[in-house]
C-alpha cells in the first residue's frame, strides 16, 4: 500500500512491482476505523474501493487492491476464495483481481522430511525396505502405551486444533473410531477442543494418545509410524501434511477442499489417498472404513504405500512456478 500510495511518484520505485501471497484468507488484519491515522495514509483511501470494510480497516483488502499480482498456495484455493463459501467477505475484491490471481502449490523440504535419513524416527526406511516402517509402528505403539498390533490401523494427526482443521467432525467421530482403531493427535488450538479431546482420551486411553503441545520429534514419529494420516479440514489453503505423509508411506485421509484437491486423489481414481466429499462426521468415518478395507488386503496396501513414497512435492517445481510469476509481474 505504501509503495502505491506514498511512494508512487518516487523515481527510485518507478519500476518496482509488488506481489502479495495469501496463505490463509481468514486472517485479514481488521481494525477499528479510529486507528486509521496510525497508517499514515490519506483519508481518501478509506472507502469501499480501497481499505474500508464494513466501517472498519481491512489491511489484507488494501494489500490485494494495491498489489500488481496476488497468489495463494494452491490452484484450487485460488479458485475457491473467489466464492462466497470460502472468500471470507473478500470474494468480490478477489474476483475483480482474477486476471492477476494465481495459485502455486506449496512444497516440502525433503532434506528434513525423508524417512531414509530422518534422525528423529526409530528406524530409517524407504520404498526399498518398507517393512522397517512397521518397526517404527511397533515401537511407537509401545511408547504410547498401545497394544503392539501390526494389524490394527494406527491413525495420526498433527495440526492446529481448530474448526478449520476439521476437529469438530473428528471429535464427533471418535466414539465410533476409537472402538476399532488406534489414534494419536499432536497439536494446540482452541481450548474447547482441548477439553473435548481430553475427555475422549480418558474414555479411550487404550486407543487414544493426545499431546497438547508442539513437539518436532513426536511429529516425525507420527508421520513415520502411522498407517494413515487424518486431514479432515473444513478448508485448507494448501496443507503440507499430506505431502509429508506420502514420503513416509502414511496414507492421507482428507476432505476434498483447497490444496488437498490438488495433491490427494482417491484410490478409486488411481490416486494415493482416501477422499471424502461432504464435510460430515459420517463421511469421515466412511473414509476411514474404506482405508481399513484396503489395509486388510496386505498386498494391495503394500503396493499403495510404495507408490506414494515416490510422489514428488519438492521446491524445485514450485520455485520455477514462482520465477515465472515474478517474470510475468515485471512485464505488467
Amino acid at each position: 500500500m505504501y509503495l502505491k500510495i506514498l511512494y508512487k511518484d518516487d523515481p527510485f520505485f518507478k519500476d518496482t512491482k509488488c506481489v502479495l501471497t495469501i496463505h490463509n484468507l481468514a486472517y485479514q488484519g481488521i481494525f477499528e476505523k479510529e486507528k486509521y491515522l496510525q497508517l499514515g495514509i490519506p483519508w481518501d483511501y478509506f472507502n469501499m474501493h480501497f481499505l474500508e470494510y464494513y466501517g472498519k480497516i481491512n489491511l489484507l483488502k488494501g494489500g490485494i487492491v494495491f498489489s500488481d499480482m496476488v497468489n495463494t498456495v494452491s490452484p484450487t484455493y485460488a479458485k475457491q476464495i473467489q466464492t462466497s463459501q470460502y472468500g471470507c467477505g473478500l470474494e468480490g475484491v478477489l474476483r475483480e483481481k482474477r486476471e492477476r490471481l494465481v495459485g502455486i502449490l506449496n512444497a516440502i523440504d525433503y532434506s528434513i522430511w525423508n524417512p531414509k535419513n530422518d534422525p528423529r524416527i526409530y528406524k530409517n526406511y524407504s520404498s526399498k525396505n518398507i517393512e522397517d516402517k512397521y518397526t517404527n509402528k511397533r515401537k511407537f505403539q509401545k511408547e504410547l502405551g498401545f497394544k503392539q498390533k501390526k494389524n490394527c490401523l494406527l491413525l495420526g494427526m498433527v495440526a492446529r486444533l481448530a474448526e478449520q482443521k476439521g476437529v469438530d467432525i473428528l471429535s464427533s467421530s471418535l466414539d465410533y473410531l476409537l472402538k476399532k482403531y488406534q489414534l494419536v493427535i499432536l497439536g494446540l488450538g482452541d481450548e474447547r477442543y482441548h477439553e473435548i479431546l481430553k475427555k475422549k482420551e480418558k474414555k479411550f486411553k487404550e486407543n487414544f494418545s493426545l499431546h497438547l503441545k508442539f513437539d518436532e520429534v513426536l511429529a516425525h514419529k507420527i508421520y513415520a509410524s502411522c498407517d494413515c494420516f487424518l486431514i479432515p479440514s473444513r478448508f485448507e489453503p494448501c496443507g503440507l501434511s499430506q505431502m509429508i505423509s506420502y514420503k513416509y508411506a502414511t496414507v492421507p485421509i482428507v476432505h476434498h477442499t483447497g490444496g488437498l484437491v490438488d495433491t490427494v486423489k482417491d484410490i478409486e481414481e488411481k490416486g494415493g489417498g482416501f477422499v471424502f466429499y461432504n464435510y460430515t462426521t459420517e463421511d469421515l468415518i466412511t473414509a476411514v472404513e474404506r482405508a481399513q478395507e484396503l489395509f486388510e488386503k496386505k498386498g494391495e496396501w503394500l503396493k499403495l504405500i510404495k507408490k506414494i513414497t515416490r510422489y514428488n512435492f519438492s521446491w524445485q517445481i514450485t520455485a520455477n512456478q514462482y520465477i515465472e510469476m515474478y517474470k510475468k509481474t515485471l512485464s505488467l
